[in-house]
């Protein structure tokens, strides 16, 4: 970059209009790396305040204890055979779960499919469940 292009017009400030811009060459590196900082986190608190409650909720699943995890059971209308074989529960053993689906489907649905008195519809209602629990997309 060359000096004095820090208000710039035209097709390139259309460019670099939403562009973090901090200039190295006016201030000391100590100081500009403050105002970087600042800028990342203003960035930070502003995703955060877009971020739907949903994907919020989401987030703070890995808290949850075996109460809430009985309670995200019964207002999913899961089997809760499957519950009590991870008795005690809690949000990370849910957390481990839905990674297991996509690391090892082929073991996450035999270990469902091994419970008593689940069946196939069972093991597909608590896997959307699971899913719509941690995919963020």
């Amino acid at each position: 970059m060359q000096k004095s292009y820090e208000n710039v017009k035209g097709w390139l400030g259309i460019i670099i209009g939403d562009k973090i811009f901090v200039n190295f060459t006016k201030y000391d590196f100590d100081e500009c790396m403050k105002r970087l900082s600042g800028e990342i986190r203003n960035l930070s608190v502003e995703e955060n305040k877009e971020m739907p409650k949903d994907e919020i909720k989401k987030i703070s699943v890995e808290n949850w204890d075996d109460a809430k995890c009985k309670e995200w059971f019964d207002q999913n209308g899961l089997n809760m055979n499957i519950y009590k074989k991870f008795n005690p529960c809690n949000g990370i053993m849910l957390q481990q779960l839905y990674e297991m689906r996509c690391d090892a489907p082929e073991f996450f649905y035999q270990t469902l499919n091994s419970f008593e008195g689940v069946d196939m519809t069972s093991i597909l209602n608590f896997t959307y469940s699971l899913k719509k629990l941690f995919d963020l997309k």
